[in-house]
């Protein structure tokens, strides 16, 4: 019987519990704490006849339950012809094992349409059942209740410790995990979800919703203490959900029973796509948890924010005028690297191009141009073609993702302020082949030539004159 009182002990980590009543029609159980709205009930699963004076027990299952301890035959001993149950001999229970037994009658009162003995709903601080004939009772609460009646006392008083499971969530950026990071349009984005689970779990659903800009993609692991959970004990639902959820994982009640304390580990992915907001309020992802017995109950929500930058590309004169015609490439790296191709929008401006679209030049149009979907780096502008009457730039201009980068000012065809300005130079007018420049250079020489004959001929007179 010490046995049994350990195990009663054990089952106070649970969302339920077995109870023992001392006197008959005289015991009580008094839950405090209790959430107003939330029912909680009492089901006598078997009699006890004690022996105060001995200290002797004896529990004889109620009828009804009599399959529940033949099945439970791990842990109980049930004999036929009495009814009378008893911890099976050298059995130790656990935690876990009492987690389990306790989560294993609640679906066998639901699976057998057994009625509660009693049931509460609770409309202040302070349920309480009185009158209870000794016996056995488990005890059931939506949202938890914990609570153990000494078998030496006609009654209990427990708090409702209201354990609310909560959820946190992080995104990875590069190697680290936090609450944002940054990618360019289709990228694979990781997200991880850890639900905390706490004593009396029940009826898990974790639920995910996306942003218009993230489609979910799929989940990568479920793991608790960094072992994977057998697919046995969750469902992945992504599909005809109308709850505006991207996606939902429910978790078996006699699984996440054992898992008091523990954490379960929850990874999956997105991809970020053409919607996705660029700068401003970024991309979010939502998480939390429905749970409880009528599955009415909520978590807190956790999110994580995705980023996507864009920049305006501004072609302008020394002047400040800006100009059209000129052509560029993206890359990431200022020589070689890889090019970053860019398809054109219907209004003009150019995007990060998916796997399988052509890319196209960036051209500038009244003197700028928009390029969206990237990710937070440094880029290369590499000049393809310049302005008509303009020197093409000979090496790449370098862009930094930044706020001022995202939004530039043009008025009137005059570059103001913001974005990245790119300057073209005029070139020299170079002289033609046949043309005036040629003229001058002939009528140069022909000079030179003349002044030098008049040089020669002078000498030789004066020459004959000192002769």
């Amino acid at each position: 019987m010490k046995r049994i009182v350990a195990f009663l002990c054990a089952a106070m980590l649970l969302m339920t519990c077995s109870i023992s009543v001392f006197a008959e029609g005289e015991g009580s159980i008094t839950i405090n704490n209790t959430v107003a709205g939330q029912d909680y009930s009492i089901y006598k699963i078997a009699d006890l006849s004690y022996n105060a004076t001995a200290k002797a027990y004896t529990y004889t299952a109620v009828s009804e339950w009599a399959d529940f301890f033949k099945a439970q035959s791990a842990y109980f001993s049930y004999a036929e012809d009495t009814g009378i149950v008893t911890v099976a001999n050298g059995v130790t229970v656990s935690a876990s094992d009492a987690a389990a037994i306790a989560a294993a009658a609640i679906a066998y009162a639901e699976t057998s349409s057994i009625s509660a003995t009693e049931s509460v709903e609770a409309d202040g601080t302070t349920v309480s059942f009185t009158g209870l004939d000794l016996g056995y009772y488990l005890v059931d609460s939506t949202v938890g209740t914990l609570c153990v009646l000494d078998t030496t006392d006609t009654s209990f008083e427990k708090d409702d410790k209201n354990l609310i499971p909560n959820v946190s969530k992080e995104v990875k950026e590069g190697d680290a995990w936090g609450e944002t990071n940054d990618d360019n349009f289709f990228a694979t984005v990781n997200f991880k979800t850890t639900i905390n689970v706490v004593a009396g779990a029940e009826n898990y659903v974790l639920h995910d919703v996306m942003d218009a800009g993230l489609d979910y993609a799929g989940v990568s692991s479920v793991t608790v203490d960094g072992v994977a959970v057998d697919e046995a004990n969750y469902t992945v639902t992504a599909t005809d959900l109308t709850d505006g959820c991207d996606f939902e994982i429910s978790f078996e009640n006699s699984y996440v029973a054992t898992l008091a304390n523990k954490a379960i580990v929850v990874e999956y992915t997105a991809t970020i796509n053409e919607n996705a907001i660029v700068g401003g309020a970024g991309n979010l992802n939502k998480t939390f948890l429905v749970y409880g017995e009528n599955s009415d109950l909520k978590s807190n929500e956790a999110t994580t924010t995705t980023y996507v930058y864009s920049f305006d590309l501004v072609k302008t004169d020394e002047s400040d005028t800006t100009l059209n015609g000129a052509k560029f490439k993206l890359y990431d790296a200022a020589t070689a690297g890889n090019e970053i191709p860019v398809v054109k929008l219907a209004d003009g401006s150019y995007r990060v191009a998916k796997t399988g679209e052509t890319g196209v030049e960036i051209e500038t149009l009244n003197g700028k141009a928009t390029i969206a979907g990237l990710d937070s780096a440094t880029y290369y502008l590499e000049e393809t073609l310049a302005p008509t009457g303009y020197n093409k730039l000979t090496a790449r201009q370098s862009v930094t993702i930044d706020a001022a980068n995202n939004d530039a000012t043009v008025t009137d065809g005059i570059y103001i302020q913001g974005g990245v300005q790119v300057i073209n130079k005029t070139g020299a007018v170079l002289p033609e082949t046949g043309g005036f420049g040629t003229t001058i250079f002939i009528l140069v020489g022909g000079l030179v030539a003349l002044l030098a004959g008049i040089f020669f001929v002078t000498r030789v007179r004066m020459s004959k004159v000192v002769d």
